[in-house]
């Protein structure tokens, strides 16, 4: 006799399975649904049944000199005829269909082959397809995020808008190179070449720049918040409005450098150069220009509250309506500085040459010393 237990789970187990089988007919049916096969095959009946619309059998001649008597006989054979009048569009907008279908994958497959070239470059100081490979997956969207070229010559690539944060292009060429508004946060740039490259308004916050080459550069708006710039050569580059707060340019080179308008808030510039330097309405407070030199340079409507500008040479600068409250010029040359309108309030100018500056309408309140040094005539 049957066990009444054993029968029950025979036929539990014959109906899982029954009902796994329709599990698996059913995702059969919606991959097939789903795929590209289908979309095809569905379009092309689509544009069939247009096709036969649009040219209204009846009109069409070629395919209505013969009739039959039975109606839908006649009527299935001239649709037939048109169909295949009509095979050439249809065939053309089903191609159409699937070169837009297998889009994704082309762009999948580019991609790939964009990164196997990079990373088969990577230890050649050339370009090594490199620069077009990269261009295309920026231009894509692609982030390249920790993408590493270190010593790559990428002169005149096209970077902007990219994405790359904590990149490696250490000891990189990247002259005349376009990165606009390309984010390069943390990215190590160590003795990058940047000559006349397009920086403008790109983020840079606590990149490494030690001794990178940024002539001529426009950095125009571009974010450098606690960026490492000592030892770079930035002559003549175009830094306007941009943001150099408590960023480190120790002994770097800044001659006739565009700081006008420029958070330098805390920025430390000791030992650096930056002569002829165009410093209006820069944000000066609190920065460190202990032994800089500023000869010539224009700091009209400068704000240097309580900067430090200790053995620094300002000669003949123009300071004119400049805020010097509260500031170190201990030891400081300022021989022929024009000092018009100037605020030098608590200032300290113990040992400062003001030997042939103009002092006029200066407030002089609270200083702590003035000595005016004998002058070699």
């Amino acid at each position: 006799m049957r066990n009444p237990l054993e029968y029950k789970r025979t036929i539990l187990k014959r109906k899982s399975k029954t009902v796994s089988g329709k599990g698996k007919t059913v995702d059969s049916l919606a991959d097939f649904f789903s795929s590209k096969i289908f979309l095809v095959s569905f379009v092309a009946i689509v544009m069939s049944i247009i096709a036969v619309w649009m040219t209204n059998y009846q009109s069409n001649e070629e395919c209505t000199e013969v009739r039959y008597q039975n109606k839908t006989l006649d009527r299935v054979v001239t649709i037939a005829c048109i169909l295949f009048n009509s095979s050439e569009s249809i065939a053309i907008g089903s191609a159409a269909l699937v070169f837009l279908l297998e889009a994704p994958d082309r762009r999948k497959r580019e991609h790939y082959e964009a990164w196997r070239v990079i990373n088969s470059a990577s230890n050649q100081t050339g370009s090594g397809g490199r620069i077009q490979a990269l261009q295309d997956l920026n231009r894509d969207g692609v982030d390249l995020e920790g993408i590493a070229a270190p010593g790559a010559d990428l002169s005149g690539i096209d970077l902007s808008f990219g994405q790359l944060l904590r990149a490696n292009l250490q000891y990189a060429q990247l002259d005349r190179a376009d990165l606009q508004e390309a984010h390069l946060s943390r990215a190590n740039l160590q003795g990058t070449s940047l000559w006349q490259a397009n920086l403008q308004y790109a983020e840079l916050m606590v990149a490494d720049l030690q001794a990178s080459v940024l002539e001529e550069a426009n950095l125009q708006g571009a974010e450098l918040w606690k960026a490492n710039l000592q030892h770079a050569k930035l002559r003549c580059a175009n830094l306007q409005e941009a943001t150099l707060e408590k960023a480190s340019l120790e002994a770097a080179s800044l001659w006739q450098t565009n700081l006008k308008r420029t958070n330098l808030k805390e920025a430390n510039f000791q030992n650096s150069s930056l002569r002829n330097a165009q410093l209006q309405w820069a944000d000066l407070k609190q920065a460190n220009l202990e032994g800089a030199q500023l000869k010539e340079a224009n700091l009209e409507d400068a704000d240097l509250a309580e900067a430090k500008l200790k053995d620094a040479n300002l000669e003949n600068a123009n300071l004119t309506n400049a805020n010097l409250e509260g500031t170190d010029l201990t030891n400081a040359n300022l021989e022929g500085v024009n000092l018009t309108n100037a605020n030098l309030d608590g200032a300290n100018l113990t040992n400062t040459n003001l030997n042939g500056a103009d002092l006029t309408n200066v407030n002089l309140r609270s200083i702590k010393t003035i000595k005016l040094q004998a002058s070699d005539e």
